[in-house]
C-alpha cells in the first residue's frame, strides 16, 4: 500500500506545493490546515510519516503538537520529519522527530529525505 504522509504546514501556499508534490512522487497525502484538523486526520488514519512545520501559530508549536500525540496514544504510530528555518538537533529531538530538515528546500531533498525517513520506519 502506498504510504499516507500528513503535512502539517500553516502556510497553505507551502502546504498545498507539499501535498501536490508528495502527490505527484508517488505518495498519498493529506495537509491539516490547523491543529485539531491534524489531530482527527492522525485519529482517523494514522500517517506513516508526519511532515512537521515548528512554527505553528494556532496555540500550539511543534512539541506541543507531538505531545498532543503522545497524550492521545498516537506518537509512536506516527514519526514525524521536522520541517523549519533553522532545523536543529535539538528541535528535532523537541518533537522526537526522526530527522529535521531546513526549509526553503529542493525538491529532490524533500524526496530524498522522506523516501529516507520512510525507510527508517519500515
Amino acid at each position: 500500500m502506498t504510504p499516507l504522509i500528513l503535512v502539517v504546514e500553516d502556510d497553505e501556499l507551502v502546504r498545498l506545493s507539499l501535498a501536490h508534490l508528495l502527490t505527484h512522487a508517488g505518495y498519498r497525502v493529506q495537509a491539516a490546515a490547523d491543529r485539531d484538523e491534524a489531530i482527527r486526520l492522525v485519529e482517523l488514519e494514522p500517517p506513516r510519516l508526519i511532515l512537521l512545520d515548528w512554527h505553528i501559530p494556532w496555540g500550539m508549536d511543534g512539541p506541543a503538537f507531538a505531545a498532543a500525540l503522545h497524550e492521545r496514544g498516537l506518537r509512536q504510530a506516527c514519526p514525524i520529519l521536522l520541517a523549519c528555518g533553522d532545523p536543529t538537533a535539538e528541535k528535532a529531538q523537541a518533537v522526537g522527530a526522526i530527522g529535521a530538515m531546513g526549509k526553503p528546500f529542493q525538491l529532490n531533498e524533500l524526496l530524498e529525505r522522506v523516501a529516507g525517513a520512510l525507510a527508517q520506519c519500515a
